[in-house]
């Protein structure tokens, strides 16, 4: 309808039109999105949780030069408030990583956070090219 209103001249159908899209956005997406999270239990420190999972496997990460960080992939499951799925793909070119890799980011999470998780490493090794 904004394209309608502004091809035949007519600029309330415009304006008119584009307050409706704002008041749908803001009504179903953002405040129905909050609805669902409260519903389904989701609460900030579930986020924080989340959050503090994910700078303890990139810390990790960080740890092991060969591995290129800003193309590899973290990915967490929170099944509660005290046990977390965390599934890491490793984008590089090298085959070596830590044989302990795993269970040393596993341990950091329980250290740090006190939860029990299950930590899963992926390597995909890559070729990695310039044209420079």
């Amino acid at each position: 309808m904004i394209g309608i209103g502004l091809a035949f001249g007519n600029l309330s159908i415009s304006r008119n039109a584009a307050v409706l899209l704002v008041v749908n956005v803001l009504a179903l997406d953002v405040l129905g999105s909050m609805l669902i999270f409260f519903l389904r239990g989701m609460r900030k420190q579930h986020f924080d949780l989340e959050h503090t999972l994910r700078q303890i496997a990139e810390s990790a990460l960080q740890e092991i030069s060969e591995v290129v960080h800003n193309i590899s992939v973290v990915d967490i499951t929170l099944q509660n408030e005290s046990e977390a799925c965390i599934y890491i793909t490793l984008r590089g070119h090298t085959n070596e990583i830590p044989a302990d890799f795993a269970q040393t980011i596993n341990r950091r999470i329980s250290q740090k956070t006190g939860c029990r998780s299950d930590v899963t490493i992926e390597l995909s090794p890559c070729q990695m090219y310039s044209t420079l």
